[in-house]
């Protein structure tokens, strides 16, 4: 019951219209750490959970893809000498965690730069987890979530990235896949990812 309860709050934050964005930058974490714990250890409490928890219905990705996005504002840019926005309560996480060494809950000096990685093993373990018990609309999940991202205009510049962190996951994830599925998500995402690469503009293309 504690385990439901924890983590039922830390999805409702990571797909809430008004996700607040330290919780949300936590449950990322937290998530992507229970999710790797029931694929290693499958039919434990943990597991039958998450199994409960994670909807099978459609929809899921693209929520998680607009609060993450909101994550990266005001930070991006900083890799380049930019000063990322001043944020009183990351510096105090950053602190708490620091001190109790869970790295991945800390903030880089960075932020977004962290963030990045993070949640792009959010994406492939999600895909892993969902793989493994069997859900059979990933595929077209990943492909609405991209076509939807890559549509954004190029001066919603946190869409683009959180773009890459779904495509990059989604291909870690696919790595163990059957070939023909393997070839599917190939088919499905290959273009997509094609038009975005192509319309990129120079100083993005590092981000790949």
């Amino acid at each position: 019951e504690v385990l439901k309860t924890w983590l039922g709050e830390l999805l409702g934050s990571l797909t809430s219209a008004d996700a607040q964005p330290q919780v949300a930058t936590i449950a990322v974490a937290e998530l992507t750490t229970a999710m790797r714990s029931a694929l290693r250890r499958p039919g434990l409490p943990l597991d039958r959970v998450l199994h409960e928890l994670l909807p099978r219905a459609k929809g899921i990705l693209a929520l998680v893809a607009k609060t993450m996005s909101g994550l990266h504002q005001g930070f991006l840019g900083a890799d380049n000498g930019a000063t990322a926005q001043a944020d009183p309560v990351q510096v105090m996480v950053r602190a708490c965690t620091g001190v109790v060494g869970v790295s991945h809950l800390s903030w880089s000096p960075c932020p977004s730069g962290q963030s990045w990685m993070v949640h792009s093993t959010f994406f492939q373990t999600y895909i892993a987890f969902c793989t493994k018990r069997g859900d059979t609309h990933l595929v077209e999940e990943l492909k609405a979530l991209l076509t939807s991202l890559q549509a954004q205009p190029k001066s919603e510049a946190e869409d683009h990235v959180v773009f890459l962190e779904a495509f990059g996951g989604a291909l870690r994830a696919a790595r163990r896949w059957p070939e023909p599925r393997q070839n599917e998500l190939w088919a499905a995402l290959a273009p997509i990812a094609a038009e975005e690469l192509k319309l990129s503009e120079e100083v993005n293309i590092r981000n790949w």
